[in-house]
C-alpha cells in the first residue's frame, strides 16, 4: 500500500482534518512499517506521557468490516495522530529497513500535504458572482427549512421525553408507571414544568 515513489500523492498516509491540522493514524503506521498494529498501539499507550507533551492523543474505534456470512468483523482501535506523535512514535520504533523507508515516506507527506494547502489559494468572497452568492444563500435556505421540519417531526418526541424524566434529568420508575395508566389521555407539554 505505501510503496509510493517521491512524487506520489500521499494523501493515503496524511489527512487533513476539518479543523486544519494534518494527522495519520496507528494503522497507517502499523502497515507502512509492517508491524502489527496492536503492537504499535501498545507502544503509544506505554509512552502516553512522552506522545502527550505534543498534544492529547485522540484514540477513535473504527466499526468493523462486513463479514460474507452477516454481521460485522471485531471493531478497531486507532489512534489520530499529529505531525509530532508520527514523527516521536517513527523515533521510537526499530530501525529495520521497513521502517527507515516508511519515515521516509512520511515525513515527505506531511511536507507534500503542506505545501499543498500553501498553495491553494484563499477564500476570496469580492469573486464570487451575484449568482453564486444567490446560490449559497437558497442552499442555505434550504438547509434550514429541512433542519426545521426534522425539529418539528421530532417535537413530540421530546415532549414525551420530558414527561418521563425527574428534575435531576433522571428517569423516575413511579412517574413512568404512573405515565403508562395515563395513557389513554396523553401526556400534555405541561409534564414538563409540573409532575405528570
Amino acid at each position: 500500500m505505501f510503496n509510493q515513489e517521491p512524487n506520489s500523492d500521499y494523501t493515503m498516509i496524511v489527512r487533513q482534518t476539518p479543523e486544519g491540522e494534518l494527522t495519520t493514524t496507528s494503522l497507517v503506521i502499523a502497515e507502512g512499517t509492517q508491524v502489527q498494529h496492536k503492537n504499535v498501539l501498545e507502544l503509544l499507550r506505554r509512552n502516553q506521557p512522552d506522545f502527550e507533551e505534543f498534544g492529547p492523543l485522540a484514540f477513535e474505534t473504527r466499526k468493523g468490516s462486513p463479514l460474507p456470512q452477516g454481521g460485522f468483523a471485531k471493531s478497531t482501535t486507532v489512534a489520530v495522530l499529529n505531525r509530532e506523535h508520527a514523527m516521536l512514535l517513527m523515533t521510537y520504533m526499530r530501525n529495520t529497513a521497513v521502517v527507515r523507508k516508511f519515515k521516509k515516506q512520511l515525513v515527505k507527506a506531511f511536507t507534500d500535504m503542506e505545501r499543498r494547502l500553501a498553495s491553494q489559494p484563499a477564500f476570496d468572497p469580492s469573486q464570487i458572482t451575484r449568482l453564486e452568492m444567490a446560490q449559497m444563500l437558497l442552499n442555505a435556505e434550504t438547509e434550514r427549512l429541512a433542519l426545521e421540519a426534522a425539529n418539528k417531526k421530532m417535537q413530540p418526541k421530546a415532549d414525551a421525553y420530558y414527561c418521563f424524566i425527574d428534575a435531576s434529568g433522571s428517569y423516575s420508575m413511579g412517574v413512568v408507571a404512573k405515565m403508562l395508566g395515563w395513557a389513554k389521555t396523553g401526556c400534555s407539554v405541561s409534564c414538563v414544568t409540573e409532575t405528570c
